[in-house]
Parts: C-alpha cells; sequence; structure tokens
C-alpha cells in the first residue's frame, strides 16, 4: 500500500556539533587552522568606540565559505549559510541568531579591506602556518600564469596611445649589448621610449585584450603563481591579459628567489628566454623548461643547423664554412656573416639562404640559452619538468573548476588582485587541513 510522508514537526534535542559529520571539511578546517590571525591583521582597521561589529573572522569565515564551495556571491552564501547546520557551526551561529546580511559584509570590504593590505597579511599569516607544520617543500618550484576573464564586455573598447613600458630586463640586456659593442670599439645604445596603441576597455580600464593563438579573444586579467613541491601556493602577481609572461614572471620570481631556499624552476616554453633564465641562474636556481620548435623559413636550415664554437667564437655552416663576427645589433644579436665567395659555389645554398652570402644572428644571451637547453636534457631536468603539469596546472585546474577562478566579478587589477589571493589563502588552507588530518591519521 502507497504511503505518503507527513510533514514533521517533532522537536529533537541535539546541538549543532552533533548533527555535522565528523569527517565534514569544516571540521577539518577548524581543527587545524588558527585563526586568530585575522584579529591581529584587522585590529587597526576598527575603532574602540561605537556599535559592536561583525566578528571579523566570520567575516574572513564567510569569504571562505564563498570560495570553497564555489559560489561566487556574497548574496547566495549568506542564504546558505541560513539554513546549512555546517555553515551555522562553523561560523558559531546558532538558529536562533540571525545570519549577517550579505550588504554589511559588502559595505566592511568596500570601506575596510579594499584599500589596505589586509589580504595580502592574510595570505602570508596562512604560508607562516604552512612554514611551522614543515608543510612546504620548495626544493623544486613551477610557475605559470592563466587568465581570469575580466567583468568587462570585449566589444567596448577604444584604441589608446600610449608609452611602451620597457622591457623589465632592460638594465641587464643593455648592459649585455653595449659591453660587446664596446669591445668592438662601436658606441653605445641608449634606451629608446616608443609609444604604441592598444585597445583599452571602457568597463574596466585595468584589465588587457588577451590574444593568445586560437583563444577566444577577450578582455582579461593574469594571474603568474608560483607552487612549491606540494602544489601550494607561494605568491601571486596579477598583471593586464596584454602582458607577456616573460615580463610579469621577474617580480614573482624575484621575491620567492629571495624568500625561500629554490634548487629548480620549471616553467613551459614561453618563460624560455635568456634575460629571464640568466636572472633565475643569478640566484643559485636550475632553470628547467620546454623544447622550443625552431623558427626560420620552410625549406631553409634553422639556426640550430649552425653550430657556434666557443673557442675560436665563430658560426660553422652546414657545409663547415666559417661565419665570422660582424657587429653587435640593437635589438640585441650578435651578427655572424658568411664570405660571399663560399656562398656562391656553395652546393647549399638553396637549402641555406637566398640572398649573396648567409646571415646568422645569435642572442647576447647564447651562452645562457646553451646552458638551459643542456639542462633540459638531465636526468634532474626531465623529472622536474614531467611533474609541472601534476602541479600548476592541477592547481589552476582547481582553481577555475571549483572555486570561481575562471572569471571576476570585481573591477579594478587592486580589487581583483586581492580576491585572487583571497582564493589562493583559502585552497592553501584546504590543502594544510587535509594533510595534518591524514598525517593525525596516520600516526594514530
Amino acid at each position: 500500500m502507497m504511503k505518503k510522508q507527513d510533514k514533521q514537526r517533532d522537536f529533537i534535542m541535539m546541538t549543532m556539533d552533533d548533527i555535522v559529520p565528523s569527517d565534514h571539511p569544516l571540521r577539518m578546517i577548524e581543527k587545524h587552522v588558527d585563526f586568530d590571525f585575522i584579529y591581529r591583521v584587522t585590529q587597526p582597521l576598527y575603532s574602540t568606540i561605537g556599535r559592536t561589529s561583525v566578528d571579523p573572522v566570520n567575516i574572513f569565515k564567510i569569504e571562505l565559505i564563498n570560495i570553497l564551495y564555489g559560489y561566487n556571491s556574497i548574496r547566495k552564501t549568506c542564504k546558505a549559510i541560513q539554513t546549512d547546520v555546517a555553515f551555522r557551526w562553523f561560523l558559531n551561529i546558532p538558529f536562533t541568531e540571525a545570519t549577517p546580511h550579505f550588504s554589511t559584509l559588502s559595505k566592511v570590504y568596500s570601506r575596510k579591506f579594499e584599500e589596505n593590505e589586509v589580504y595580502e597579511n592574510i595570505f602570508m599569516s596562512v604560508m607562516n602556518q604552512l612554514r611551522e607544520h614543515n608543510l612546504l617543500n620548495t626544493s623544486q618550484v613551477y610557475i605559470d600564469g592563466t587568465h581570469i576573464k575580466a567583468n568587462a564586455n570585449k566589444n567596448k573598447h577604444e584604441d589608446v596611445e600610449i608609452e611602451k613600458a620597457p622591457n623589465v630586463f632592460e638594465k641587464e640586456i643593455l648592459q649585455r649589448i653595449n659591453d660587446t659593442r664596446k669591445n668592438d670599439g662601436m658606441k653605445p645604445i641608449e634606451p629608446v621610449r616608443e609609444m604604441k596603441v592598444i585597445k583599452q576597455s571602457k568597463t574596466d580600464p585595468d584589465c588587457g585584450y588577451y590574444v593568445k593563438g586560437e583563444r577566444e579573444r577577450q578582455m582579461a586579467y593574469v594571474a603568474q603563481v608560483v607552487c612549491d613541491e606540494n602544489g601550494y601556493a607561494l605568491d601571486v602577481e596579477v598583471v593586464p591579459g596584454n602582458v607577456h609572461d616573460s615580463q610579469s614572471a621577474r617580480p614573482i620570481l624575484d621575491r620567492v628567489l629571495k624568500t625561500y631556499d629554490i634548487k629548480a624552476v620549471s616553467a613551459d616554453a614561453g618563460y624560455k628566454n635568456g634575460p629571464l633564465a640568466d636572472f633565475i641562474i643569478s640566484h643559485h636556481a636550475l632553470f628547467f623548461t620546454a623544447y622550443t620548435r625552431p623558427k626560420g623559413k620552410k625549406g631553409f636550415f634553422k639556426n640550430q643547423d649552425f653550430v657556434y664554437d666557443a673557442y675560436t667564437k665563430d658560426v660553422i655552416c652546414p657545409n663547415n664554412k666559417i661565419l665570422t663576427y660582424q657587429r653587435t645589433v640593437k635589438e640585441g644579436y650578435k651578427l655572424y656573416q658568411a664570405q660571399a665567395r663560399d656562398c656562391e659555389i656553395c652546393p647549399l645554398k638553396d637549402q641555406c639562404t637566398n640572398q649573396k652570402q648567409k646571415e646568422v644572428r645569435l642572442s647576447v644571451f647564447h651562452d645562457v640559452l646553451e646552458y638551459v637547453e643542456e639542462l633540459r636534457h638531465t636526468d634532474y631536468g626531465i623529472e622536474t619538468y614531467k611533474k609541472r603539469k601534476e602541479k600548476i596546472e592541477r592547481l589552476f585546474a582547481d582553481a577555475k573548476e571549483k572555486h570561481g577562478m575562471r572569471y571576476t566579478r570585481f573591477k579594478g587589477i587592486n580589487r581583483v588582485r586581492n580576491h585572487i589571493l583571497l582564493t589562493l589563502a583559502c585552497m592553501n588552507m584546504k590543502k594544510m587541513a587535509t594533510h595534518l588530518e591524514r598525517i593525525e591519521n596516520y600516526q594514530e
């Protein structure tokens, strides 16, 4: 016989602590994470007089719930807290008390936290807890950038002429070029400022027009993240979407290499350039990167087919003829040129050049790039680079699929950076609680 379930109106004598499962993720976070640092971070922002405010720890915990459970909306998060027992238990708000209103939280974020270093301090406080528990393994680190869709219409933009930003390695590049030119008896090159036209969003001028291969062209930001061997995010740098990875990598690598004892840095082919490699090696770390396909005209010899002789400092062509050094050009290349008579009678000329004589350009950082190429073939380099996709790529996958980092609802690079810092701090916190719980269970 069919039964229709009646609505239950029984009173249940249980506490929230009895209802929340013992293996709930929020229980692990509450157990293993010390949230007292929130009071220290936010204390200067609160007055000693006036009406009692919402507990700053609860403000942070609500944002943590918002990120960990992928709500991506404070309004939705506050609505979920009203009925979710685990959320109320985590916030220590009984059912007899009202939950904070979403507008209260929004005002706190905009008035107190937005223009201060609260999010930076929160991220660093979580990193300090990771150090205390010895959970970081920075022997090898992995760097990559991921684009984050901006809260801006990609069709609403205007062409703006701006001064081209100098290369972040301009000083090092000019020094190498001018040292060579000085030995050649040539005049040093002075930096030249150029103008360029960019597409600037009318909605969010801080973002950049992101263009990469066959991907959708859009207004975006790029988050440069460095993670360690255990997958913890060590630092982040947020830049407009039109800034190249090799340019935005220097500030974050500078901070990380000075803070941690790092033996090796692994990155994809987008970071493979002489100045960046030289910068990493100068900090006594190895640099492992990917294979790059040779460039040049189809059907002709590539640069790698020409051998640089470090002893004679000349270049030898596939026909065993010598290309002698001519000069160093302002673009940062050393120019080597063959003898016209050698090229005229060369049987390989059709595969070499359609000019009167062959010219080869080598970077002034050629020695560094050769060293990096040698490192790539070592057992240590092969093993470390293989793990890149398991570390930094997985971190990005989790951040985008589970924690709403695929796009941003904020405008302005400062607000976007704050949100990404908080997202990575929450992910580190969740991973830390899971690791500590696993260690505790293993010891039992």
